[in-house]
């Protein structure tokens, strides 16, 4: 008879296994962790310097003539979604279905901001933030 303590050490059949986040998901994250972290420090940056975000929305549209309040709403609004995106990519990172909820719905209004509000129709970004949307969608199926 062995002593516990040098029996042979097996592995327990009801362990939880620990998921392994796919290649292509991790480059896709580091990319929208850049892309949506620069824009919120941007969207934060603004509230401080607020005349400078009316001048650039000034010049990138400048059929709409924007108050201050008006652009510190814009502002405080961007900051709302690039938050909400940025805790919806946490929430991937950590293979949590939620966070696909969350960075969908944050798209979808900055989607809807560009198009209705602002009247861009910049169909590169538009559809490269769907893009990334869908791959998103396709991964977190996966997820549980």
């Amino acid at each position: 008879m062995q002593v516990p303590e040098q029996q042979p050490i097996r592995p327990a059949e009801n362990s939880v296994q620990v998921k392994e986040r796919p290649t292509g998901l991790t480059i896709l994250l580091i990319f929208a962790f850049v892309y949506n972290g620069i824009l919120l420090g941007l969207m934060i940056t603004g509230l401080v310097y607020q005349e400078v975000v009316k001048d650039l929305l000034f010049q990138y549209f400048p059929n709409s003539a924007l108050s201050n309040f008006a652009a510190t709403a814009i502002t405080l609004s961007g900051v709302l979604v690039f938050g909400v995106s940025l805790a919806g990519l946490i929430f991937l990172w950590m293979l949590r279905p939620a966070g696909f909820y969350l960075y969908a719905a944050a798209q979808a209004a900055m989607l809807a901001a560009l198009i209705f509000a602002l009247k861009s129709y910049d169909f590169i970004n538009i559809s490269i933030a769907l893009i990334v949307v869908v791959i998103f969608g396709l991964y977190s199926r996966g997820m549980k």
